[in-house]
């Protein structure tokens, strides 16, 4: 017997039609939410490497300016340290000072204080003598001496001794208070 089908061909065709249109759409749903997942993760990944070379960078400019603070302050330690080798290495010739006042002084004064500026070239005395004619002597001394630029005196006082206290001022050329200027002058001169 002939089958008999009382449905309709064109429900079932319909039916078959959407599910094929609904499963479309779903596959193009899903591929397109896992493309759009994929573009991100991968965008993710290509901020975070960005993120990670920018602070590689930052960190690398943090160290180097790190260093050069560093080697700012080598440099000016080692600034400090030729400062002070130069200051040693010319150092004040005390004894040639203390020789050259005893060559210059008569023997009628003396002197109970000395200062000396090293930068100025001068050596301040605080001085005592027995007369007034006695400061006039050592004054012509001074003046007769080549290394000697300048004398002054200042602040006469005749105290109730007699004697006569004074302050003299000289003003030295470098090689007599430096010993290094000294013979550094004495070997360009040969």
């Amino acid at each position: 017997m002939p089958e008999i089908n009382l449905a309709s061909t064109s429900g079932i065709v319909k039916d078959n039609k959407n599910h094929i249109i609904f499963f479309a759409i779903s596959a193009v749903i899903l591929i397109g939410s896992i493309s759009a997942l994929v573009f991100f993760k991968i965008q993710k990944n290509n901020v975070q490497q960005e993120y990670k070379e920018s602070a590689d960078k930052v960190n690398n400019l943090q160290e180097a300016v790190e260093m050069s603070e560093d080697v700012e302050m080598m440099l000016s330690l080692q600034e400090q340290v030729e400062e002070i080798e130069i200051a040693l290495s010319n150092h004040p010739y005390w004894s040639d000072i203390l020789k050259f006042l005893e060559e210059q002084t008569i023997s009628t004064v003396w002197y109970s204080n000395m200062t000396s500026s090293i930068e100025d070239g001068a050596v301040v005395l605080n001085a005592h003598a027995g007369s007034l004619m006695d400061i006039a002597k050592q004054l012509v001394n001074f003046n007769k001496n080549k290394d000697i630029i300048s004398v002054s005196v200042d602040g006469i006082n005749r105290g109730t001794n007699g004697k006569v206290a004074f302050n003299v001022t000289l003003n030295l050329e470098n090689y007599i208070l430096m010993r290094n200027k000294k013979s550094q002058e004495d070997e360009n001169e040969n």
